[in-house]
């Protein structure tokens, strides 16, 4: 593109000898210079659009330490190039590395070495032709310590960066356990493996017991003879309660979860939520903010055959809501208290008893529940009961690794449960679906 003919002349101004100020025709001059001015940045950034940039692409990333990381990226050949740069910034550095075309395909492939660990990286390419002449650089990709958190293991103990630094301030917060050290409680048992096992990374003696956790065969962490199994041996049987002392392991519904423990008993299969039940988890695991992940439950469940809508009655009894995994072990359980409506939190209820809600307006919600709503949904044949659970400030530790999962409502405390006043359901194989991040999870996956 010929870009001469556009480009104007700018006139010698003329100037005033009284004042030494450009006046008259020097004022016009001065207006054609700003417009060449302007009219120069314009024909720069056509003739950069004119290039097409090569698009860059992330294949990889691999610690190599625990300070630093490697790249490798991946971009169109071009025909014309006889190599490219690839130029790294961060901070105050810019870096350059060449790389000559493939041999053959049409991918350059791409590793950069090194790269700190922390800072905020960018990356871009230009293609550099048999006469030297360097192209614009092309689209840039930018790499945080988030992201790059979320793919390595530094301390190769099983766990991601992010899964350990949970808030990604890459400081050992309490709770968190140390990306750098792959034995953040020094017990012998790696971070990863306990938290495979259930116990604790931060403690040596996590179930209180006396024996360190890598000698320890059985962690009974409510002492009642049943509990976890060791890294090596395991001396006692599985716990369907491990926070709640239940000798006897009674479990009326044969979910694998306990009776003192389980939020819906005594279901026999058919207190399940019908007409298309949705879990929605949302900010949940890998989130900045503690205590802010989200939760939606919405689905309508029948009530056993000697009980009507009627006969709920969470103004008196509170609502329990959990989360467990398949086998039963629970996950998450919210008890919403019990409680006349006094402007700010509890339960009202219309004249008629069929719709009860519960609202908390305040600045920090029972359980982390803003609102739940019950409606009387009967027909002539089931008395069903609609349910809709609303979570705005809770702890909801849900991972990949906990799929498939159950949820469960109960219309009151564990009396509640035994009679059959409650919801349950789960979410198969397949059925419930991550983003990418891990931090959204919705049940049916698409909802």
């Amino acid at each position: 593109m010929n870009t001469a003919s556009l480009l104007l002349p700018a006139p010698a101004p003329i100037h005033s000898l009284a004042s030494g100020k450009p006046t008259g025709m020097a004022a016009e001059s001065r207006k054609l210079a700003r417009w060449r001015r302007r009219l120069s940045s314009i024909i720069r950034t056509m003739a950069a659009a004119m290039t097409l940039p090569i698009a860059v692409t992330f294949v990889a990333l691999a610690a190599t330490d625990a300070e630093a990381f490697d790249a490798r990226l991946a971009w169109s050949a071009d025909k014309e190039a006889a190599g490219y740069n690839v130029v790294v910034r961060y901070g105050n550095d810019r870096n350059v590395h060449w790389f000559p075309p493939p041999l053959s395909g049409s991918v350059v492939l791409a590793s950069i070495p090194s790269l700190p660990l922390g800072p905020r990286i960018s990356f871009t390419v230009t293609t550099i032709d048999e006469s030297g002449e360097e192209s614009v650089e092309s689209n840039r990709l930018v790499l945080t310590y988030a992201a790059v958190a979320e793919v390595i293991d530094s301390d190769g103990a099983g766990l991601t960066d992010a899964e350990e630094d949970l808030d990604l301030n890459r400081q050992v917060d309490p709770g968190e356990t140390d990306p750098d050290d792959p034995d953040s409680d020094d017990d012998g048992v790696g971070d990863g493996a306990e938290r495979s096992l259930g116990i604790d990374p931060n403690n040596p003696d996590s179930d209180g017991d006396g024996v360190i956790d890598s000698d320890d065969s059985c962690h009974d962490f409510d002492f009642d003879g049943h509990g976890l199994p060791g890294l090596y041996a395991a001396t006692c049987g599985p716990d369907n309660c491990p926070l709640d002392h239940n000798p006897d392991q009674s479990d009326a519904d044969l979910d694998a979860l306990g009776d003192v423990c389980d939020a819906c008993t005594n279901i026999g299969g058919d207190r399940t939520f019908i007409n298309k039940t949705i879990l929605i988890l949302r900010r949940i695991n890998r989130d900045r903010v503690p205590g802010d992940d989200g939760l939606l439950l919405r689905g309508d469940t029948v009530l056993p055959d000697d009980a009507s809508f009627l006969s709920i009655s969470p103004g008196l009894d509170g609502v329990r809501i959990g989360l467990s995994t398949a086998d039963g072990a629970m996950l998450t359980e919210l008890h919403v208290p019990p409680g006349d409506f006094d402007g700010s939190r509890g339960w009202s209820s219309n004249r008629g008893g069929t719709v009860w809600r519960y609202r908390d307006r305040t600045s920090s919600p029972v359980a982390g529940v803003r609102r739940i709503l019950l409606k009387d949904r009967s027909t002539g044949e089931y008395d069903i009961a609609q349910v809709v659970v609303s979570v705005g400030f809770g702890t909801l530790p849900v991972r990949p690794a906990d799929l498939p999962i159950t949820t469960a409502v109960a219309f009151g405390g564990a009396d509640a449960a035994l009679l059959g006043r409650c919801g349950e359901t789960g979410f198969g194989e397949g059925e419930c679906l991550f983003n990418r991040t891990g931090t959204t999870l919705r049940c049916p996956a698409g909802r």
